[in-house]
C-alpha cells in the first residue's frame, strides 16, 4: 500500500537518530511489516542536518503513532527499587562526570529497571517542533524491549550493530544477565569484548545462541565474525528482525 495524508492513520512513523546516521521506517501497525524504509548518513552532527532530513511533507501527517530513538554514548541501567530512593540526575552522576544535558529516565516494568540517559535538548527541539506528538527514547529501551519481546529462556547473546557502536547483551531464563554500550565499529574489538564479557561472566560461547541485529541479513561480515569467534552468528531473514529491528521495536515502547 501506497502512504498518503488519508491512510497514514495506519501506520507509524519510527524514526532512529546514531551520531552520523538517521533512518526511518514506515510501519504498518497492523501486521507490523515496514512499507518503506530509509538510511541517511549524516555528513555533520548539527540541528542544521537534522532540520533537513524531516523537512518532507509526509513527516507532517497523523500517523498512528510517531516514534525516535536516540543512541547516546552516556546512559545507565539501575534495578526500579535503588531508583525509588533517589533522583535520575544524582543516580545518573554516579557513573557519568557533569555537565550533564538533558537528563532523562524510562522505566522497563517487565524487567524490574529503569534506564536513565541523557539526550541533548537542541535534538529534542528539532523533532518537537516539527512533529509536536512524538515520543522520544534512548535506543536502550526500544532494544531491550525488542529483545525481551522473543524467547529469552535459552542462554543467547545479542549484538546490536551500529555504525560507530555496538550494544551487547546476554540473556538467560527470561532475565537480562548483561548489558552495554561499546564505542567500537571494529570486528576484533568486538570479538575481543564478547570473548571477554562471557570469560568473566563464567558463560562458554558453545552454550550460546548469538543473534546480529541491526544488520542486513546479507551482512558481508557474518561470516568473519563466527569466524573468529568459532561459533554460528545469525542474521533473521526478516528486515524488521535484522536491520530494521530497533524501528520495528519502537511499537513497544508507544
Amino acid at each position: 500500500m501506497v502512504l498518503t495524508k488519508a491512510n497514514a492513520y495506519q501506520y507509524a512513523l519510527c524514526m532512529d537518530l546514531q551520531n552520523n546516521f538517521f533512518s526511518y521506517a514506515i510501519i504498518d501497525v497492523n501486521t507490523k511489516k515496514s512499507i518503506d524504509c530509509k538510511s541517511i548518513a549524516l555528513t555533520e552532527f548539527t540541528k542544521a542536518e537534522l532540520v533537513k532530513c524531516i523537512e518532507d511533507d509526509f513527516f507532517k501527517f497523523e500517523f498512528k503513532s510517531v516514534s525516535l530513538t536516540v543512541s547516546t554514548n552516556r546512559h545507565t541501567l539501575v534495578p526500579t527499587s535503588i531508583f525509588g530512593d533517589s533522583d535520575a540526575k544524582s543516580i545518573f552522576g554516579l557513573n557519568h562526570q557533569p555537565p550533564f544535558d538533558n537528563i532523562d529516565y524510562n522505566r522497563i516494568p517487565e524487567l524490574g529497571i529503569v534506564s536513565i540517559y541523557e539526550i541533548p535538548l537542541w535534538i529534542r527541539s528539532v523533532f518537537v517542533m516539527k512533529i509536536p506528538r512524538i515520543k522520544i527514547v534512548h535506543t536502550s529501551i526500544a532494544l531491550l524491549k525488542g529483545l525481551f519481546n522473543q524467547p529469552v529462556f535459552s542462554p543467547k547473546l545479542s549484538i546490536y550493530w551500529q555504525n560507530d557502536s555496538f550494544y551487547l547483551a546476554i540473556t538467560s531464563k527470561g532475565k537480562l544477565q548483561y548489558f552495554n554500550l561499546f564505542q567500537s565499529n571494529q570486528i576484533p574489538d568486538l570479538v575481543y569484548n564478547v570473548l571477554f564479557v562471557l570469560e568473566q561472566k563464567e558463560l562458554a560461547i558453545k552454550d550460546m545462541a548469538i543473534n546480529l541485529l541491526g544488520v542486513p541479513a546479507d551482512w558481508d561480515k557474518q561470516k568473519e565474525l563466527s569466524k573468529l569467534l568459532n561459533q554460528t552468528v545469525k542474521v533473521d531473514a526478516l528486515t524488521e528482525k535484522s536491520d530494521q529491528f530497533i524501528l520495528a521495536s519502537q511499537l513497544l515502547c508507544v
